[in-house]
């Protein structure tokens, strides 16, 4: 059972898991189901001359010749108590009914607890007993990990790691009397879309309506600063010179790591020589999150790993 505030990334990481994992996923939002959506809905058979009531199984569920399924219970802190109650044997004995699931399905639930006034309610204990539980909190070299794999604008990872503050990424809004967008993983996401298909001028308004005004505006004008020529640079590494701006720095980070192509990997290596430890890090970690074939090619960048595990690690 995974808990955590809206938007962290709850259900992403359960799906990520089944995929990377061979399971079939089945996504069960216990929110918009009844108990006879869990069970099915009785019918009438005729049986050696007596009438008998049989349950009809949801087309959902998996069966014998299916492969492995992993069944998320999603916003399970939303469902009403009587579709809690038909969920407790399914989660404890992978039955309800007489419907049996297959001994290769497997089960996960992720919900926002009480306190994230998200309208949630807090589980029966005879529910919690039936899972192990684990808190959902922000990470930013976590978040980066999944952004630079999905190739999502890297000026607003650059912007996330220049503040160093946790709140850039996840940040609940205060109540009824804050604005009603904020910071966090899933609306950064939704913020690099807006980069994407928005014009410029339209741009600031749409993000105050996406990750809250403050952040941005902030991240409006972090989008101003001007950086060097990077593909001139990674023909040229000699002319690079480390900037001052730790907000250059972050941008380039980024800004190099699209950029590089298996002929300039050296150049790139030499650059980062030329960076703080930390934005050296960053580069290395995220070519080898986004371009792992480039990265395990390079001798240069093998030998720097090695030299700088404690950085990594």
């Amino acid at each position: 059972m995974i808990w955590g505030p809206p938007g962290i990334g709850k259900s992403q990481i359960v799906k990520q898991f089944a995929l990377a994992n061979g399971y079939r996923f089945i996504d069960v939002r216990l929110s918009q189901m009844g108990p006879e959506d869990l069970q099915g809905c009785p019918f009438i058979v005729e049986e050696d001359s007596h009438k008998k009531t049989a349950w009809g199984t949801p087309l959902i569920w998996p069966t014998e010749n299916d492969p492995k399924t992993l069944l998320f219970f999603d916003e399970i802190t939303h469902a009403p108590h009587s579709t809690l109650k038909s969920a407790f044997q399914i989660v404890l004995d992978k039955q309800i009914g007489q419907f049996k699931f297959p001994n290769n399905t497997i089960m996960a639930a992720a919900g926002n607890r009480p306190e994230d006034r998200s309208g949630a309610l807090d589980l029966p204990e005879a529910l919690k007993g039936r899972f192990v539980h684990t808190l959902l909190e922000p990470d930013v070299a976590d978040f980066a990990s999944w952004w630079v794999k999905n190739e999502k604008d890297p000026r607003i990872l650059a912007y996330i790691r220049s503040t160093k503050k946790i709140e850039t990424l996840h940040c609940m809004s205060n109540g009824a009397t804050s604005d009603p967008a904020s910071p966090s993983p899933r609306t950064w996401a939704f913020a690099s879309q807006v980069l994407d298909l928005v014009s410029p001028t339209l741009r600031l308004e749409t993000l105050k309506g996406t990750i809250g005004p403050g952040e941005a505006t902030a991240l409006c004008a972090h989008l101003q600063m001007e950086l060097p020529d990077v593909d001139m640079l990674l023909q040229q590494p000699w002319k690079f010179a480390r900037p001052r701006q730790q907000g250059v720095i972050y941008a380039l980070v980024g800004a190099f790591v699209n950029a590089v192509e298996a002929d300039t990997l050296d150049a790139f290596m030499e650059i980062g020589d030329k960076m703080t430890k930390e934005a050296a890090m960053l580069m290395t970690r995220d070519l080898y999150e986004h371009k792992k074939h480039l990265a395990i090619s390079s001798p240069k960048f093998n030998k720097w790993c090695v030299e700088n595990k404690y950085l990594i690690l």
